[in-house]
């Protein structure tokens, strides 16, 4: 399982912040969706992962910006993926798109669960807060 470190969370928090805005942006449409069909959507979303297209940026100077600021992540996520031949291959080749699609697609689970299960334990907590404050509004109406 990936743990973000200091050193190595760039993708990682990227990838969150990128999850975030989607789910806002896609709040209605998330509301007739499954879980696992939300998780689809998020993993071959272009503002996500670039993995439709093959490039998040369009702009291979950017993405091997972020490569070389997170080389730890985009090896993990060769190792879960791909293989060692692979990455060096890519990196032989400055294949840098597919390098940063790579590491977005492998951080975009762990940072989908985390945000999706952050925002169900705050709906729970909004639901329960809702629910004390109707049965107090109940116990006042009926004094």
């Amino acid at each position: 399982m990936f743990e973000p470190s200091e050193d190595s969370d760039y993708y990682y928090e990227a990838v969150r912040a990128d999850v975030e805005e989607w789910l806002d942006n896609n709040e209605e449409k998330c509301l007739h969706m499954t879980k696992e069909q939300i998780e689809e959507e998020v993993m071959n979303s272009d503002e996500i992962t670039g993995n439709m297209t093959g490039s998040y940026f369009c702009n291979s100077g950017e993405a091997r910006d972020c490569v070389l600021s997170d080389l730890p992540t985009v090896a993990f996520a060769y190792g879960e993926f791909c293989d060692a031949e692979r990455f060096l291959q890519d990196v032989r080749d400055g294949a840098w798109e597919t390098l940063d699609v790579i590491a977005r697609c492998c951080m975009a689970p762990y940072a989908f669960y985390e945000v999706f299960s952050e925002r169900e334990e705050a709906n729970e907590e909004y639901s329960d807060e809702y629910e004390a404050n109707e049965n107090d509004e109940e116990d006042e109406d009926n004094e």
